[in-house]
């Protein structure tokens, strides 16, 4: 038995006086709407870790939090068990982590935008593997307009126009992908960070535009076209390093 599950199932499923969320400096702070009351009922464990997610990378839970299965249970309006299958999932993502059978979310290396890469990284390594093996011709080519609108070979060309057209893209791939959970992490992602996204956009529209025609994300769109999963990756892992120098960050490691 998971270590997680025998101690939350021994501690008694009760509504705290005053739930606290204990960051990793010790400190304790009400857990962000909570004050509110319990959120509605968050269904199966994709959208149960959708709105954790959604928590975390709109800056209420930080990094190296603790997350309590009990009190996210009755912040949620759920049980322990769709809880715990929740943070699984996020840990799958490398967006949550097990510290001595504590559960925490995974600790970034601090900087805006290596807390944007922290996250988005595992997030778009896993949309494009699910929509590289499931994308179907129409949907291929919605993402590869959403890509020229990006690359400025399409609409106006305008740094706001590309944008909205890279947001577009990953919220296309993220559609493609089947889950819930992926969707509305993307959007919760773009949600904070697009003022970010827009100044790494017009630091690459600076260097280039438009896109050259071997850039990374053209590169990733034409192979979902062929139905070419593994030039699909490859094509991400580019654009990533591309994303880690626009950031000022180090490129990410390998999946």
């Amino acid at each position: 038995m998971n270590p997680a599950r025998k101690r939350v199932g021994r501690l008694r499923k009760t509504a705290p006086a005053a739930s606290l969320d204990r960051s990793s400096e010790g400190g304790t702070h009400m857990c962000p709407g909570e004050s509110a009351g319990r959120s509605a009922g968050q269904g199966g464990p994709d959208e149960l870790a959708a709105a954790i997610m959604a928590r975390i990378a709109g800056g209420d839970l930080p990094a190296g939090a603790e997350l309590d299965p009990v009190r996210l249970a009755f912040l949620f309006d759920t049980s322990d068990t769709a809880v715990l299958e929740a943070l699984h999932l996020l840990e799958g993502h490398g967006v949550t982590e097990q510290d001595m059978h504590v559960w925490r979310v995974s600790r970034s290396r601090g900087g805006q935008g290596r807390d944007l890469l922290h996250w988005l990284v595992p997030l778009l390594r896993s949309v494009v593997s699910l929509a590289a093996a499931r994308v179907t011709p129409a949907e291929a080519a919605g993402i590869l307009a959403a890509y020229d609108r990006y690359a400025g070979l399409s609409g106006e060309g305008t740094a706001a126009a590309r944008i909205a057209g890279y947001r577009q893209m990953m919220e296309r791939l993220a559609a493609v992908a089947g889950s819930r959970f992926h969707q509305s992490s993307m959007a919760g992602l773009f949600d904070r960070a697009e003022p970010m996204l827009a100044r790494m956009i017009t630091r690459q529209m600076a260097i280039r535009a438009p896109a050259e025609p071997d850039d990374a994300l053209g590169r990733l769109a034409q192979a979902l076209m062929q139905g070419k999963p593994d030039d699909a990756s490859a094509a991400l892992e580019d654009h990533l390093i591309l994303l880690a120098r626009y950031l000022d960050c180090p490129e990410p490691t390998g999946p």
